[in-house]
């Protein structure tokens, strides 16, 4: 992560600083990889929005801010500014006694409970295996006179053994969210043969299925986070619903699949053709326990603070960092989505350049620091401070976000994404200048447009602040439980040699990670003796972007690249300069 870590400390200092700032030495950049290692460790749980683990990691955030001899600026009380500003969530959580019982042996607790509402109960009866769930059709699994009142229904998760290879994250997660609505229809014609609960097991899951309910869903390792419901609607309870649907984990599935004396290779013809025919014991009892409730006193919390510029007269305005601590929390079988590189990579990359300024000399104008929790959720934390702002709004002059920067993802070592580019009609001169210094220090900005609505620079961008946010783009693990600290590239690289690589081992709990890229890495710290690129736009004045309805016409004059066109044009209009 070193080489990206160094050139990303490099860009965003220089870019705001009015002089030169040392980069910070190895010993400084290891202690931000451990904070990496720290954030996304298996113990903090993926930092689901609003869990006890998200809530730690921005303590854990406050801690070094205070270490820095930062200022708190969120929250006030008992008459003080804390270092959290909080937000209110709502959670529809798995009640911890829920649990499945097979002929008397408890199923382990992995699974999604296919509901947005509340419900309880407790249902015992003989599971009865319906293979696919098909009740019509020229091979009907259920017949159509069949009676399955006071049964408990078991169906197989439809799926093919195989998965195009490469698919991205928003392929996989598509393909899942079909399977997804499959099961919905599967489940509601079997509760009308009269089911007492439906439970979908899982086979294979070549296509992440998994993962898409476990983001969709509340399951038994975590609620679902939504936003606080109006007051004026109401809240509607499982009784519309009828009987309970869950969809068991991988490992869960097994203790099912064993009681019925079902095998996978049985069940090959029907998961592969839908047909054959699959006979199961029809004896096994069983007991689903379950009760969801929503929680509409939980909260998540940004963290805020400040480093005051020392000219009394730019002092009051601030130029804005961001990232987000959150990700994604744990999957249905317990296994977290550490988030390495999203985005316990851009939290350390902003605490390096914490670290940096805090070092001195202060530049003229304020540096304020938001780490954000709910952007894989909608961008909340930075909503929510755009809408309740710790530092007034109107003297915000320039937003720098970090978004994924330990790994390289589209990006070779001297390369980053970054957004709007001059291709967006958001375009600003921050983004120019940043351009033009990067390339006096060896970097490359291509452009990221495509991922200009996603982060926490985005609602600044809609208030009218000069926003630019910089990252490594998507990447192999995106959103897997992949992106573990084992796969963000930590080797060295001193000028321009590539270090050591290495293989990441499959480890014990499912995850296995792809070959690490010598020398690649992310962004915290500094290639460099030479002057940062962030560091000149503190002393910059408000920076003008062309917003809908000001159409500037520019003749850009594009670099020709080894992967395309450039982010910048050697030259921007005046009216689109800072003024």
């Amino acid at each position: 992560m070193r080489p990206h870590l160094h050139a990303s400390l490099l860009l965003t200092t220089s870019v705001l600083a009015q002089v030169p700032i040392d980069p910070p030495p190895d010993a400084q950049v290891d202690e931000l990889v451990q904070i990496v290692a720290h954030l996304a460790a298996d113990e903090m749980r993926g930092r689901a929005t609003g869990s006890p683990e998200q809530i730690a990691a921005s303590n854990f955030v406050a801690q070094q801010f205070a270490t820095l001899g930062l200022e708190p600026i969120g929250d006030a009380q008992d008459g003080r500014r804390t270092w959290l500003q909080w937000f209110p969530v709502e959670q529809l959580a798995v009640a911890p006694q829920s649990k499945f019982v097979v002929d008397g042996r408890p199923v382990p607790n992995q699974f999604v409970v296919m509901t947005s509402t509340e419900l309880a109960t407790n249902i015992s009866g003989p599971m009865q295996f319906c293979g696919l769930g098909r009740t019509t059709g020229p091979n009907p699994d259920v017949a159509v006179g069949a009676n399955l009142t006071g049964k408990i229904a078991i169906a197989v998760v439809p799926t093919k053994g195989d998965a195009a290879p490469n698919l991205t994250a928003e392929q996989r997660f598509g393909i899942s969210f079909q399977t997804y609505r499959q099961l919905a229809k599967v489940a509601t014609a079997l509760r009308e043969k009269g089911a007492a609960a439906v439970v979908f097991v899982q086979v294979r899951d070549a296509t992440g299925l998994t993962d898409c309910l476990s983001a969709l869903l509340p399951s038994t390792q975590q609620p679902r986070i939504s936003l606080p419901m109006p007051s004026t609607r109401e809240r509607t309870n499982s009784t519309a619903g009828g009987a309970p649907a869950i969809v068991l984990s991988l490992q869960a599935s097994k203790v099912v699949l064993e009681a019925l004396h079902l095998t996978e290779q049985e069940l090959g013809e029907h998961l592969d053709y839908g047909q054959g025919v699959v006979t199961a014991r029809t004896d096994v009892p069983a007991t689903l326990d379950l009760e969801v409730a929503v929680h509409t006193d939980a909260k998540a919390c940004n963290v805020v603070a400040v480093l005051r510029g020392n000219d009394p007269k730019l002092a009051h305005q601030a130029v804005l960092y961001t990232a987000h601590v959150d990700h994604i929390g744990c999957r249905m079988d317990s296994v977290p989505y550490n988030g390495a590189n999203d985005n316990a990579s851009g939290v350390a990359g902003l605490i390096g350049v914490a670290r940096t300024f805090a070092a001195g000399p202060r530049p003229r104008r304020s540096i304020v620091f938001l780490v954000t929790a709910g952007e894989e959720l909608g961008l909340w934390g930075s909503r929510f401070f755009v809408d309740h702002p710790a530092w007034p709004i109107e003297d915000i002059v320039a937003n720098i976000n970090f978004e994924m920067i330990g790994r390289t993802g589209r990006c070779t070592v001297t390369e980053f994404i970054a957004t709007p580019s001059y291709r967006h009609p958001r375009f600003s001169s921050l983004g120019h200048d940043a351009a033009q210094i990067a390339t006096g220090q060896g970097i490359t900005l291509l452009p990221g447009d495509e991922h200009y609505r996603q982060s926490d620079h985005f609602p600044f961008a809609e208030r009218g602040i000069p926003a630019l946010s910089i990252g490594d783009g998507n990447f192999a693990d995106y959103h897997l439980v992949t992106d573990d600290v084992e796969a963000v590239e930590w080797q060295a690289r001193a000028g321009g040699d590539a270090g050591g690589g290495g293989t990441r081992e499959a480890r014990g709990d499912g995850r296995a990670g792809a070959a690490n890229q010598a020398g690649s890495g992310g962004v915290v710290g500094a290639h460099a003796s030479r002057p940062g690129l962030l560091q000149q736009v503190t002393g910059m004045r408000r920076r003008t972007i062309r917003d809908g309805g000001q159409q500037v016409a520019v003749n850009l004059s594009l670099e020709s690249e080894r992967r395309g066109e450039s982010f910048r044009s050697p030259s921007l209009p005046a009216s689109r300069r800072r003024h």
